[in-house]
């Protein structure tokens, strides 16, 4: 299915737009698709998300049950209880604002099988728990916006690779949660010319936590509590 929008969609109780075999949906500036469940959900087969305007829903922003791409560009949105939520391998770009909830396990991106994350300048991806939460496969993410985990627990993080990868932040991004990166299940390496901040005023709060070890690299940039 190919679905273009510059007015309005709405799925009261279920989905603005579902997809059951995959496809693309383009959201323009001044679009809105909103759902009481999932904004787009594209369930199975490969998906394409590029959205300019506003994407929204009780639980996922936007759902890809089969992997794919989604591309926020500035001046578009995209909220849910899970901003952005990706089950098979799957890429994201953003460069306008992902949104994750106010409660629970809500992230801003989750990718479920590993993936990636570009956050431009400009771009804001925030979630209650984790601004992104990378599980399942390993996951690479860039950022030169600002990624934010809300809450203040020691499994919230700005960035979460629960299976191992790498972060480069660039000059200008920030990262900021209890934890601002947390990389489980395999090394992972930081590289930070930027600002990361464990943003806890508790003992345990940590700029960058390596479970099982990795590498940092900091050329000139500026860390918030411990590496």
């Amino acid at each position: 299915g190919t679905v273009t929008n510059a007015g309005s969609i709405t799925g009261t109780n279920s989905y603005g737009v579902y997809l059951k075999a995959g496809g693309s949906v383009t959201n323009q500036t001044g679009g809105v698709i909103s759902g009481g469940f999932q904004g787009v959900d594209v369930y199975s087969g490969a998906g394409t998300v590029t959205n300019f305007g506003t994407i929204t829903a009780g639980i996922r922003g936007v759902s890809l049950g089969g992997g794919g791409v989604v591309t926020n560009q500035a001046g578009g949105a995209i909220s849910g209880f899970i901003g952005i939520a990706i089950f098979a391998g799957g890429t994201v770009t953003n460069t306008g604002s992902i949104t994750g909830g106010i409660s629970g396990l809500a992230s801003g991106v989750y990718l479920a099988a590993g993936g990636s994350v570009t956050n431009n300048a400009g771009g804001a991806i925030t979630g209650f728990r984790q601004g992104i939460y990378v599980n399942g496969g390993v996951g690479t993410v860039t950022n030169a916006g600002t990624i934010t985990g809300s809450n203040s627990s020691t499994f919230d993080s700005g960035v979460y690779l629960k299976t191992g990868g790498s972060v480069t932040n660039q000059a200008g991004g920030t990262i900021s949660g209890y934890n601002g990166i947390k990389i489980d299940g395999s090394a992972g390496t930081v590289t930070n010319a930027g600002t990361i901040t464990g943003s806890n005023s508790g003992s345990g709060s940590n700029g960058v936590y390596f479970k099982l070890g990795g590498r940092r690299h900091q050329p000139g940039g500026r860390r918030d509590q411990r590496w």
